[in-house]
């Protein structure tokens, strides 16, 4: 059977688009991350070497028609880099110079990218040091991205463009709208922290050393516990109690939507949201997980989940989940005068 170049274009877009649930998808050199509301983010790793700095290539795009892309050559170390002037050389074009860690130019952004996408070879120079850059996967990197934006056959596609209409590439899924919950006080009570630890009893490891207690807007507590603690961070654990004797403290499973986490490290709660932070060394990625209490349950407000970073810790975004927090709701809303 001869499959008609239409109906194949058909097959691939809908091969490419399977959902990732907001994995990292790699090829070669490269990974694609999309989150939620579909933006999504491709970058190209240049090798592991020896020295103080990295280097990569990012591009971010927002879903929906005629969205611009964002280009950007990072070189950093531990942390995000300061601006560097760089020279790109591809193969043998002309050499494209380029401020490092801030967005490229459209033009230039656009004359590099084509080069790249076939390209063999490219040098990255800052006049100090050189980086090979990374090519190999680049193609079919942004050929998935622009598939799971529904970009392909379009005059906005970064690869496989075509006279498909710009207007037919779906618009951004909406953002989750959370509403907060007046914000919680935080208690400084002994003997409630007593009565509480009481309750909970002994664990296997043994609490740590940190305890936060908040009342929360409808009378409940939260209990934020130290269980467990090393080198680089704290690790903690979430619980809900009542608000007076007996507590019936009632351990808290945080929402993650599906998405791989890392549990609750480095907490921190400011009276609306909770907060888990790891990845502090050259060793580890950078995640961050959000969530919101909205009157009777947390939920998911934010996540950042770095599958490869390759040391470049907070330099590179992999945002997988996001969701707009909403004002609470004033006591007088709604009431008649």
């Amino acid at each position: 059977m001869t499959i008609s170049g239409p109906l194949r274009t058909a097959f691939l877009a809908a091969a490419l688009s399977a959902p990732l649930l907001c994995a990292a998808q790699a090829y070669e050199d490269w990974t694609v991350q999309c989150d939620n509301v579909n933006h999504c983010e491709a970058v190209g790793y240049g090798p592991d070497r020896d020295t103080a700095q990295w280097i990569a290539v990012q591009l971010v795009r927002d879903a929906g028609p005629a969205t611009p892309v964002t280009v950007r050559i990072i070189v950093a170390g531990d942390g995000p880099g300061e601006p560097v002037d760089i020279t790109i050389t591809v193969d043998n074009s002309p050499p494209v110079r380029v401020r490092a860690n801030q967005p490229i130019p459209k033009e230039a952004a656009h004359k590099l990218l084509g080069r790249m996408i076939d390209g063999r070879a490219g040098v990255l120079d800052d006049g100090a040091q050189q980086w090979a850059l990374p090519l190999a996967g680049t193609k079919a990197a942004l050929l998935r991205m622009d598939a799971l934006q529904g970009r392909l056959e379009t005059p906005g596609a970064l690869v496989r463009r075509g006279g498909r209409p710009e207007a037919a590439v779906p618009a951004a899924p909406a953002m989750p709208a959370l509403r907060a919950a007046p914000s919680a006080d935080e208690i400084h009570d002994r003997e409630i922290e007593a009565a509480l630890l009481a309750e909970l009893g002994p664990s296997e490891e043994g609490w740590g050393g940190h305890l936060g207690l908040y009342r929360l807007s409808n009378g409940q507590i939260l209990v934020l516990l130290e269980s467990d603690r090393g080198p680089t961070s704290s690790y903690y654990e979430a619980w809900l109690a009542n608000g007076k004797p007996p507590y019936q403290p009632r351990r808290i499973d945080l929402p993650t939507n599906g998405l791989a986490s890392d549990g609750l490290a480095n907490a921190d709660f400011d009276g609306q949201v909770l907060g888990s932070y790891s990845g502090r060394t050259l060793s580890d990625c950078f995640h961050v997980s959000k969530w919101l209490w909205t009157g009777s349950r947390f939920e998911l407000l934010a996540m950042h989940h770095a599958d490869h970073c390759r040391g470049m810790l907070a330099s590179i975004d992999n945002r997988k989940w996001v969701a707009r927090k909403a004002p609470p709701v004033s006591p007088q809303h709604g009431q008649k005068h």
